[in-house]
């Protein structure tokens, strides 16, 4: 997949998340869950999700990893 539907992929989820509470907590619990359920996207064994929620004082900024490796999991 290219990075630009990973992209609207990833702002979809975010802005899907921001307007259910409930969804959001999901994810935050099972993300793996979510996504498959709701979004049809099944990650690869052995890859970890963490979820991490901004709050008023602290934003977190993701490095991608040095090998793209992961760039077409879904």
């Amino acid at each position: 997949m290219s990075h630009t539907f990973l992209n609207r992929l990833e702002n979809k989820i975010i802005h899907d998340l921001t307007k259910d509470k409930s969804l959001a907590s999901d994810f935050e619990s099972d993300p793996k869950k979510v996504l498959q359920e709701k979004y049809n996207l099944s990650a690869p064994e052995g890859l970890n999700i963490k979820v991490h929620r901004d709050t008023a004082d602290t934003i977190n900024i993701v490095l991608p990893h040095e090998d793209d490796e992961h760039v077409g999991i879904w």
